[in-house]
């Protein structure tokens, strides 16, 4: 009687523990699943992130090569921006001799087919942005010559000043004499170069923290099939 006795609460205990165990099985089941789905997104980050760093490389290469556009900014004094707006031809011939001028200036300093657009900004005295884009045959630092050669330029002032004097019509919208002041020359991609560079900078951190991650993960995922075997 004993002895039944005794197997019986051996038979208990056991079957406590195979309880006990098939709820540990199940537990280490669940956080495999849970292991095993990070595992998978973490995995589709890094890709994705291989994939953004790769295009961001290509953006920052491209624009390394400076062949974007260069802007030049300047006022003509004296031109009342209304009254030339009033006048549609006008504007129209103030815009072809802005781009003449230009092309003119960077003929002169060695760019010839530049591609000129001309934009109208302020009222009061008008305020000129042009962009310029060089052929697409030139070579790769064209641009930044460019805007090196147009910046350094001790006539290009001038040259646009006498363009907007010597258009017939222009005295309708003229106040007095006419200058151009405040003339800047700026390569647009030589800002958007440093941009890229920050951008790609943070996604290399941000990279290296998701290869982290996913090593992390891959390893306690081991470490949990590890155990399950063990049991």
């Amino acid at each position: 009687l004993e002895r039944l006795c005794h197997q019986g609460r051996a038979g208990i205990s056991a079957a406590g523990e195979n309880a006990d165990l098939r709820k540990q099985l199940a537990a280490y089941a669940v956080e495999i699943g849970v292991l095993r789905d990070e595992k998978q997104s973490a995995a589709q980050a890094l890709l994705n992130a291989n994939e953004e760093k790769k295009r961001l490389t290509e953006e920052c290469d491209k624009a390394r090569q400076g062949n974007g556009k260069v802007v030049v900014g300047f006022t003509v004094t004296n031109v009342a921006f209304e009254r030339l707006q009033a006048q549609g031809a006008l504007v129209e011939a103030f815009q072809a001799r802005i781009v003449q001028a230009i092309t003119d200036e960077a003929r002169t300093a060695g760019h010839a087919g530049l591609a000129v657009h001309v934009t109208l900004l302020s009222a009061g005295s008008v305020r000129v942005e042009a962009e310029a884009s060089p052929h697409p045959s030139v070579g790769p630092g064209a641009s930044q010559d460019l805007v090196a050669r147009l910046g350094s330029s001790s006539t290009m002032a001038r040259a646009l000043a006498l363009a907007v004097e010597s258009l017939p019509g222009i005295e309708v919208a003229t106040e007095g004499p006419i200058s151009v002041v405040d003339l800047s020359v700026s390569l647009r991609n030589g800002e958007d170069v440093h941009l890229v560079r920050d951008r790609h900078q943070a996604l290399q951190q941000s990279h290296a923290a998701l290869r982290a991650d996913h090593k992390g993960l891959q390893e306690q995922h081991a470490e949990e099939q590890r155990r399950r075997q063990e049991l």
